[in-house]
């Protein structure tokens, strides 16, 4: 195709248009504007180029049917925008509606195509009155519910198992057959809800959480499941960390681990094998080869293992230990613990024990009813000065006084038997010159 533009003009200023391409100065009177000569040649619908500065050819764009195709000269019928190849945005990007990313894969013969990203814009929730966008990620069957929005699928699922956000601001990051949401019709009773990834797990309640594992359900309000299988956090502020087949059901219980343990009470805690901590504040540990046990009453503290309980400050062994099968402790008292070694006047000792007044009387905490016998602690440490502090009588140190009286009430006893028997012979000898 060519061309040719010229004319002259007395007493007018003319600019030439874009499609020239090049600008000719204003003319004056008895002045001509040079001529300029396009050429080239284009295909029907493509958008054209200029090719250098008198020529036009074909660009990559094309129109077809009100639709713009880059890269390709059929665009979809159902899209204003078709661009075949990648895409790079330097700033920001508006989506108003939606938008889809598809990636195309040669199975075989047939020609699959699957939505790898999904946008969906400007989504309002009716329930909370909402305005935000929802992402998913990957797989056609993951799916985000009516009227659902701020929603985010990171990715995985599977045909049959798609992970799927029920209310508003819910996130699944992957895995499948995940669901953050309870599916109750209602985009706002759920919401914030997260599942990490796994597999089959659900976090329905608002702001209930599951990190991952499989079959775990965190079912109320802040519930935590963090992980393993088949775990339930069903009570509000509840936690499972881990394990198989455990409950945290009661308000802010915990279950750190282990299997097919329950904590039901309030502020309960169940770890082991098979511990059933029911009672409100309640502290359970059990280990019994399969026998199950149960909190023993109202903020209890309990451990039930088939073996030693030990309890060491550090590493040096000191401590306290519970035998396997024994009923009372055995505390460190080891020689190779113990430095500074001095001996005790035990008799001083024992007038101290005996000054230092013995009564009865029960634990504030206790019930009435209850009752015990020992010193204060307070005239315990005036006498002796041991232990910590004044509040306080270490159990090592109350047998060792025993101890150490014990010994000089025999030392006392040695003596008055001595003297008795010094008494006994000289009565003897009396006796004797009186009959004679």
């Amino acid at each position: 195709m060519k061309r040719v533009l010229g004319f002259s003009i007395v007493g007018f200023v003319f600019l030439l248009t874009p499609l020239v391409g090049q600008a000719q100065q204003t003319p004056t009177t008895e002045q001509s504007v040079s001529t300029a000569t396009i050429g080239g040649g284009g295909t029907a619908n493509h958008i054209p180029i200029w090719t250098n500065a008198t020529t036009l050819g074909n660009s990559v764009i094309f129109q077809k049917n009100g639709n713009i195709g880059i890269g390709t000269t059929n665009p979809a019928a159902n899209e204003k925008l078709e661009v075949n190849g990648g895409v790079r945005v330097d700033g920001s990007v508006g989506v108003t509606g939606s938008l889809v990313a598809q990636q195309t894969l040669l199975a075989g013969s047939n020609l699959e195509v699957i939505d790898a990203l999904f946008v969906q814009g400007n989504i309002t929730d009716s329930c909370l009155g909402f305005t935000s966008a929802n992402l998913i990620g990957n797989f056609p069957t993951n799916s985000v519910g009516k009227d659902v929005t701020g929603a985010t699928i990171g990715g995985g699922g599977i045909s049959g198992a798609g992970n799927s956000v029920t209310d508003s601001f819910g996130t699944v990051s992957g895995g499948i057959g995940n669901v953050a949401g309870n599916h109750s019709g209602t985009s706002c009773d759920a919401d914030y809800a997260t599942v990490g990834g796994g597999q089959g797990n659900l976090a329905g309640a608002r702001y209930a959480t599951v990190a991952g594992g499989a079959g775990n359900a965190a079912i109320n309000f802040f519930s935590t499941v963090a992980g393993g299988n088949n775990n339930t956090a069903s009570g509000e502020d509840s936690t499972v960390a881990g394990g198989m087949g455990n409950t945290a059901s009661g308000f802010t219980s915990t279950v750190p681990g282990g299997n097919n343990n329950t904590a039901s009470g309030d502020n309960s805690f169940a770890a082991g094998v098979l511990a059933n901590a029911k009672d409100s504040g309640s502290f359970l540990w059990c280990q019994t080869n399969g026998i199950a046990c149960n909190s023993l009453g109202t903020n209890s503290f309990q451990v039930s293992v088939l073996g030693p309980i030990f309890f060491f400050d550090g590493p040096n062994g000191a401590g306290c230990n519970l035998s396997a099968g024994g009923g009372s402790w055995n505390c460190s008292s080891d020689r190779n613990l113990k430095d500074d070694v001095t001996p005790i006047d035990s008799r001083l000792l024992l007038e101290r024990v005996a000054q230092m007044p013995i009564t009865q009387w029960k634990m504030k905490g206790e019930p009435v009813g209850r009752k015990h016998i020992g010193p204060m602690a307070q005239d315990f440490y005036a006498a002796f000065g041991l232990g910590d502090d004044d509040r306080y009588i270490a159990l090592g140190d109350g047998q060792g006084v025993a101890l150490a009286a014990i010994q000089a009430l025999y030392k006392v006893v040695q003596e008055k038997d001595q003297q008795i028997q010094q008494l006994q012979q000289r009565l003897e000898r009396l006796e004797r010159v009186a009959q004679k």
